[in-house]
């Protein structure tokens, strides 16, 4: 037993707590008889999460939302932009690489299977693979066609590709607008006319109207080694 003192002492720590809440104001918060101070911890709790939630459930001012929306629609109008530019580049993009791939299959074939093959270019949008056999029946020729609204092209003030063959038009192979009459891969690799000479030449295409688009594919006609040109408004990159 301690004295009386003591006791009036451990009742008064027992029954009465007090702590600082609401931004330094003092409350008392009394335990029940019987319950000790370790009770008020859910009390405390409780009344933090609820003003916590309060809190949260304030949501935005106008001046928040008008700001937020502002930012969103300057988003939303530089993706549109960027969008302009994109989508026409991509179709000038998948036309070089569906002429590029042609041709760098066309060699291939003329190499692997021993024989030549022939390569005209047709239409706007177009090229012919023909395989030439000397006996046999050789496989049909097959036309491919891109698709989208690039077309075989010469834009006005873009200079020629850094390989300078020339491009006084869309197709300038030989120095001949849409090259000689006959233009093949043998079976060396090589790009020769139907004099057996080799033909230098440039393919040109993009969209009519957007110089951004165009775009340029070259053949060495003495080793058939095909490269590909972008215009980047300023020059040509490989």
């Amino acid at each position: 037993m301690g004295s009386p003192r003591t006791l009036a002492v451990n009742s008064f720590r027992a029954n009465s707590l007090t702590t600082k809440i609401d931004r330094g104001r003092t409350c008392s918060l009394y335990a029940k008889p019987g319950i000790g101070p370790g009770a008020l911890v859910p009390i405390l709790m409780k009344r933090n999460m609820r003003k916590r939630f309060d809190k949260l459930q304030q949501g935005f001012s106008l001046v928040e939302g008008l700001v937020a929306m502002s930012i969103i629609a300057v988003v939303i109008g530089m993706a549109i932009l960027n969008f302009t530019n994109i989508l026409p580049n991509a179709k000038a993009n998948s036309a070089m690489a569906m002429v590029v791939s042609q041709l760098r299959s066309a060699r291939e074939r003329a190499i692997s299977h021993r024989c030549e093959v022939q390569v005209q270019f047709v239409g706007n949008n177009q090229i012919t693979i023909t395989e030439i056999w000397v006996a046999g029946n050789p496989p049909p020729p097959v036309t491919y066609a891109w698709e989208g609204s690039a077309r075989y092209s010469v834009f006005a003030g873009i200079p020629d590709t850094p390989m300078a063959f020339g491009n006084n038009a869309p197709i300038y192979f030989g120095g001949l607008t849409g090259g000689p009459p006959i233009m093949k891969f043998t079976t060396s690799g090589a790009f020769i006319d139907g004099n057996n000479n080799f033909v230098n030449g440039t393919v040109f295409l993009g969209i009519q109207g957007n110089p951004g688009t165009a775009r340029a594919i070259s053949v060495l006609g003495a080793t058939g080694r095909v490269r590909q040109y972008h215009w980047d408004g300023a020059r040509w990159l490989e």
